[in-house]
């Protein structure tokens, strides 16, 4: 290569880079903020496990939740609240496991979620059977 040609290779690159600075804070930005919970078994179901992750994208939202190891409750419907509001319910399956997925973007009523607020799954009588906190 001589150095006319090795000239209009370094601009490039330089641009590339410079571009490629530029934009990985827009996308890092236009990425919404995702919180978890890792949610645990209560005293009447000691071997639930599960999880809960809400997204919120500008007037975006999303929300799911999973809970499994609850085999007893096979057939039954559970009730997912967050920081004591109503979000759905969800059938547990043979296997013993559950989810439930809610988004704005289907029509669905998906309520604000902040760090600190917790996450209880009960049964249709009440009993709680698993529990977290984002």
């Amino acid at each position: 290569m001589t150095l006319k040609t090795m000239k209009p290779l370094a601009t490039a690159a330089a641009i590339m880079m410079a571009t490629a600075v530029v934009a990985a804070p827009a996308q890092a930005r236009g990425g919404g903020t995702t919180i978890t919970a890792a949610l645990h078994g209560s005293a009447g179901f000691p071997n639930a496990t599960g999880s809960a992750k809400f997204k919120k994208d500008g007037a975006k939202r999303e929300f799911e939740a999973q809970v499994e190891h609850v085999r007893s409750l096979a057939g039954k419907r559970v009730t997912v609240f967050v920081h004591g509001t109503r979000v759905g319910t969800m059938m547990v399956g043979g296997l013993g496991k559950a989810h439930l997925n809610r988004s704005t973007e289907l029509g669905q009523s998906v309520p604000q979620v902040s760090a600190g607020n917790r996450v209880n799954v009960r049964t249709a009588g009440g009993a709680l059977v698993a529990t977290g906190k984002f």
